[in-house]
């Protein structure tokens, strides 16, 4: 997909409800199944990116940095959740990198907090990348609770909040940082993946809400354990790179889409409002017919949503009265 043909197809769904927020989710649905972007035959194959991550998992066991990672069993093809380019691998999570969490200090210890050691929880979530957050903890409340500190480049999610039912919050923090209970935390054993695992995460969000989380609970949660072992698409480096490109580009043009979109809706707003007020203020009966055959004609445009319709049906009880 180019910016072009998405231009051209946009026509046809701009009318329609959060038209450029499913458009982004089908840019993802395309990237995580390898059809966003064409393969390159003379990419290092996913094989070989196996191989390093693996070398990578044992190097950090044998010095100690990581505990012993659990034998991985063989991916079957009733746990893929789509199909995926040949020339891919699929992975366990947990073979991917170490997936850990947090907690929070105790309020009522004033030299645990206003720190300078950043603390993420689930309120700083808004942003792909995180830099800065609203509570900071200090080194002795760092030390006294044993809380990880996590170097730049592990992805964070959102792993217990009700907003889970609907999407599943993935960022990248950028300084070094620690986490509360309320999320997890991978930390990849090869740096450079993280900007594609955050992709492929947005990707299978629909899928990991539907299979991966708790249902049926006050607040929604992943189900750790199965999330853990859940086998993920892994694509050569090369085109892990590509892909990110490629979605980083059509994502740019879909904030200029959305822009104009809103300039679009504003104007037609305006547009209405000033049509029902020359129908409340009509000077004669001929203008008076004038901007009505105007409003008719017009009339599923200027009524696109419930509070323009409501207005309308307030100019009718006008007239009438």
């Amino acid at each position: 997909m180019n910016a072009q043909r998405l231009l051209a197809h946009f026509d046809r769904i701009a009318e329609a409800p959060d038209a450029v927020a499913r458009l982004r989710r089908f840019i993802l649905d395309l990237a995580v199944r390898g059809k966003l972007i064409e393969q390159d035959r003379r990419d290092e194959p996913a094989s070989e990116l196996l191989k390093r991550i693996r070398a990578e998992t044992a190097w950090l066991e044998k010095e100690g940095k990581i505990r012993k990672q659990p034998q991985l069993t063989a991916v079957d093809s009733a746990s893929k959740p789509f199909m995926v380019p040949k020339h891919w691998v699929w992975l366990q999570l947990e073979g991917i990198g170490t997936l850990s969490g947090g907690m929070t200090p105790s309020k009522n210890r004033s030299e645990f907090w206003e720190g300078n050691i950043n603390w993420f929880s689930p309120k700083d979530m808004k942003t792909d990348e995180l830099v800065n957050s609203e509570l900071k903890l200090t080194a002795i409340g760092m030390a006294d609770t044993g809380l990880q500190l996590y170097p730049p480049g592990c992805l964070f999610m959102v792993a217990r909040s009700g907003i889970l039912k609907r999407t599943f919050p993935v960022s990248i923090n950028r300084v070094e940082a620690t986490a509360n209970q309320d999320l997890k935390v991978l930390t990849p054993f090869v740096k450079g993946l993280e900007r594609y695992l955050q992709v492929m995460f947005r990707g299978m969000t629909d899928f990991i809400l539907s299979a991966l989380v708790k249902t049926g609970t006050t607040v929604q949660s992943l189900k750790y354990e199965e999330f853990a072992s859940q086998p993920f698409p892994l694509p050569p480096l090369a085109e892990q790179h590509r892909i990110v490109a490629k979605v980083d580009e059509l994502m740019a043009l879909c904030d200029r889409l959305e822009a104009a979109q809103a300039e679009r809706e504003s104007r037609r707003d305006r547009l209405a409002a000033a049509s029902l007020h020359r129908l409340n203020n009509g000077a004669d009966a001929e203008s008076f017919r004038e901007h009505a055959h105007f409003h008719l004609r017009y009339l599923p445009r200027l009524t696109t949503h419930p509070e323009q319709i409501k207005q309308l049906r307030q100019t009718i009880l006008n007239l009438a009265v």
